[in-house]
């Protein structure tokens, strides 16, 4: 065997290493060794339970009676009256005016539970409208107008008030009664007495002792026919 057929020995600079022919990326192996275990994980949305439906439903209902903060319902599907409570933020008398103008309520039911008032609902025009309150406020810029067929109220900004009737209007108290009818005719009527007074001139009709006072500086008396004065005692003084 000559020099030249023995095969080379292997320097120590050679080395013999067969890997992987693809090479990493520039960064990647950084990434690699960086990464923790929340990165390596799936983000995978977590299961949840699901939530039990509640059951509250409204229907409407018919109000037989009012008592305190309760009422006494009839409700469409039930074979007997019902009892149930007025919610807080509704008046126990708007339920009870529902009953007397015949609305119905708007009342909540939940399972285990007792049912709630909790709306008055208007589908028609109410046959009467009654305001009871400690005060009674109405106020108008220019003119506050009142009417029910041919009779009318007006009052208006100036000071004129005008109260207007087909037929009659009248002022009444518990002593005595003003009226004023269609043909022009002004009756007043008292059970004790009828003063007319203007400054210094004044008459007046008491009816317990049955005398007619008429007093002022100058009294006229004119008849275009015939003047008759009757009585029993005349006196002229």
């Amino acid at each position: 065997m000559t020099m030249q057929d023995a095969p080379a020995a292997p320097t120590g600079l050679e080395l013999d290493h067969e890997g992987p022919t693809d090479a990493a990326a520039p960064g990647e192996a950084g990434r690699s060794r960086g990464a923790t275990l929340q990165d390596l994980v799936a983000d995978e949305p977590l299961p949840q339970a699901p939530c039990a439906p509640v059951a509250i439903g409204m229907r409407t209902g018919r109000v037989l009676s009012v008592a305190g903060d309760r009422a006494t319902l009839a409700l469409g599907d039930a074979d007997a009256p019902v009892e149930a409570a007025i919610a807080p933020s509704v008046d126990p008398a708007v339920v009870d005016e529902a009953r007397e103008q015949g609305n119905a309520v708007l009342v909540e039911l939940s399972p285990g539970e007792a049912p709630v008032v909790v709306a008055v609902l208007t589908t028609q025009r109410p046959r009467a409208i009654r305001l009871h309150a400690a005060t009674v406020h109405i106020e108008a810029d220019q003119e506050l107008s009142l009417s029910a067929g041919e009779s009318f109220v007006q009052m208006r900004r100036g000071g004129l008030v005008t109260i207007a009737g087909a037929q009659e209007v009248s002022m009444r108290t518990s002593q005595g009664t003003v009226r004023v009818r269609k043909d022009g005719e002004i009756e007043l009527d008292s059970e004790s007495e009828v003063l007319l007074r203007s400054s210094k001139s004044a008459l007046r009709v008491r009816a317990e002792d049955e005398e007619i006072a008429l007093i002022a500086t100058q009294i006229r008396a004119t008849s275009r026919g015939l003047f008759r004065m009757v009585g029993r005692l005349l006196r002229l003084n």
